[in-house]
């Protein structure tokens, strides 16, 4: 499990990296702010970081309600500036207006009652000590089940958005068109595997010896929608190159949504 998520904020440290000179030209900032969140939050649930933080930070355990707030507050902003870039008013809405907020807040809410219900003692990343207690296993659901919430909802906007950009007739904008979709299905696999991951809460419960395996997937999301994002983000530069259309991922370079239709330059 450690060498897995060793691995995957290796590939994502890369690639967030990679978007360092666009914010430097005032572009992607968000983005950036979302990857560098997320890859905090898988960091300090790793092993030797977790137990270095729980000696430093008043309370036990308190620093892992703390890294799945931050867990939200990526997923959030990356959700918000994805439906920002497929021009979905609604979708912006659900995830980061009056209704996504609400959810955000019931959420963390939520999560902070319950982790101090469970009031877990021993040392332990995700409470894993302690996955077969009620109230420690509702309240990984509970996690889950907001960013089940996000993933749903970007899973369906992103399936639709498959195939509707149209690069050209030319063999490199052909190629930038299926590295673009590529980049895309890659993105629909990280958000699906999301509620599979959340459907398994009771497996987990029930079966504890089976939570590390099954918190791969989370992993996995991370890995397919940075790698997902790596692909439409080279897409994007083919059309650029090409005078082709503009894949979404332009779009979340920019801070707000345009008016105007997000595949047409």
């Amino acid at each position: 499990m450690t060498i897995i998520t060793a691995a995957v904020l290796l590939v994502a440290a890369l690639f967030t990296a990679f978007r360092v000179p666009a914010v430097t030209r005032g572009r992607g900032r968000p983005i950036l702010v979302a990857g560098l969140l997320a890859i905090a939050a898988f960091l300090m649930v790793t092993p030797a970081v977790y137990g270095f933080l729980d000696r430093i930070v008043p309370g036990q355990n308190t620093i892992d309600p703390v890294t799945k707030i931050i867990l939200f507050t990526a997923v959030l902003i990356l959700g918000d500036q994805t439906a920002k870039g497929l021009d979905s008013p609604r979708l912006v809405n659900l995830i980061s207006g009056r209704p996504g907020r609400i959810v955000f807040a019931i959420a963390s809410l939520a999560l902070i009652v319950l982790f101090v219900i469970a009031g877990v003692e021993p040392s332990s990343p995700m409470l894993a000590v302690a996955i077969d207690q009620p109230a420690v296993a509702l309240y990984t659901a509970t996690a889950m089940a907001y960013f089940t919430y996000l993933s749903v909802l970007l899973l369906v906007g992103v399936a639709r958005s498959v195939g509707r950009t149209d690069f050209g007739p030319s063999p490199q904008q052909l190629r930038g068109a299926r590295t673009d979709k590529r980049g895309r299905v890659l993105m629909l696999i990280g958000f699906g595997l999301v509620p599979i991951r959340f459907l398994l809460s009771p497996v987990t419960f029930f079966y504890p010896a089976s939570y590390d395996l099954v918190q791969i997937l989370p992993l996995l999301t991370f890995f397919f929608v940075v790698v997902g994002l790596a692909f439409i983000r080279v897409a994007a530069r083919v059309a650029r190159r090409s005078n082709g259309v503009l894949s979404f991922v332009n779009m979340l370079e920019r801070d707000t949504a345009r008016q105007m239709d997000p595949w047409q330059d």
